[in-house]
């Protein structure tokens, strides 16, 4: 099972890791493996490159296209961003109008509860009378 999974990961096979867990110099391999160098991300990257290239054999021709589109899309997100902010700022004028108006309508609320309770005290009064 090992071997086949080894198979899938060519990239492996050369690995200093993979080196020093198959032909230890000593019994002591977890320690062994802490001596080695960390590695970048940039030198983990040419490891892997000649196994998985993203890119092919894609010739420049090719991406011109894929150049062009990826412009566009950059443009298009400039553009919603803009859009985005200005929306913002509708909102935000929006919330304050809303909160300057519901702060003169608490009043009015206020008014006509306290009329509400004045009328019912006094129609609950006559009824007792």
């Amino acid at each position: 099972m090992f071997f086949k999974q080894l198979v899938r990961c060519p990239y492996l096979i050369d690995s200093d890791e993979l080196q020093l867990f198959l032909r230890p110099k000593n019994k002591e391999v977890e320690r062994e493996l802490t001596y080695l160098p960390k590695l970048s991300i940039q030198k983990i990257l040419e490891k892997l490159i000649p196994f998985y290239s993203i890119m092919g054999d894609v010739e420049n021709d090719a991406l011109q296209p894929i150049n062009l589109a990826i412009n566009s899309f950059c443009v298009q997100c400039k553009t919603n961003l803009s859009f985005l902010e200005k929306f913002r700022e509708y909102v935000d004028q929006q919330e304050k109008s809303f909160d300057t108006s519901w702060a003169s309508n608490s009043k009015l609320n206020n008014f006509f509860f306290a009329y509400e309770k004045d009328v019912l005290s006094d129609y609950l009064l006559s009824l007792n009378n």
